[in-house]
């Protein structure tokens, strides 16, 4: 699935709070969600800890706020794919 074109900004500030570069997901006071967020950028980065910047890219942010609003699973291998192209 696509990133979706109606996820908004003010959806996306609601979940994750203010945009500096990129977005921070500590404003977010869900263990689960973080946890999931943790994960899915340790294995899209293919590294095994977490940056201690605790920043995540605005794509991943808006699969993640499409996620959690409308309850639908992204198809995360293709954003992994995409990841890594850009990468090499």
């Amino acid at each position: 699935m696509k990133v979706p074109r109606d996820i908004t900004l003010e959806e996306v500030s609601r979940i994750f709070g203010p945009i500096v570069n990129r977005y921070s997901y500590v404003h977010n006071k869900d263990p689960d969600f973080i946890c999931k967020i943790e994960t899915l950028w340790m294995i899209v980065h293919q590294k095994p800890y977490m940056l201690a910047s605790i920043l995540i890219p605005l794509g991943m942010v808006q699969r993640l706020t499409f996620e959690k609003v409308h309850g639908k699973n992204m198809k995360w291998t293709l954003y992994v794919e995409w990841t890594n192209n850009e990468q090499h």
